[in-house]
């Protein structure tokens, strides 16, 4: 056994005790009739508007971002 199997196989061994493998269960749910395409991409406009505000903190980026949370709400 080489020193490199070695520590592939110590390491492997740490990480099954540290980060044991889990199962995760994920169920996919169909999106609401209501959630159509304009409010996905007004949704992505105002999270764009949002990481914009919070890089730059800049008073306009603020309230551009919420004129656009305005008009999502209204939007839904």
């Amino acid at each position: 056994m080489s020193v490199d199997d070695l520590a592939d196989t110590y390491n492997r061994e740490l990480l099954d005790q540290h980060c044991p493998l889990v199962t995760v269960r994920h169920r996919v749910q169909p999106m609401t009739q209501w959630f159509d395409t304009d409010c996905r991409a007004a949704r992505r406009q105002t999270r764009a508007a949002e990481r914009r505000f919070r890089r730059t903190c800049v008073e306009a980026d603020k309230q551009a971002w919420l004129t656009k949370c305005k008009a999502l709400r209204s939007l839904y």
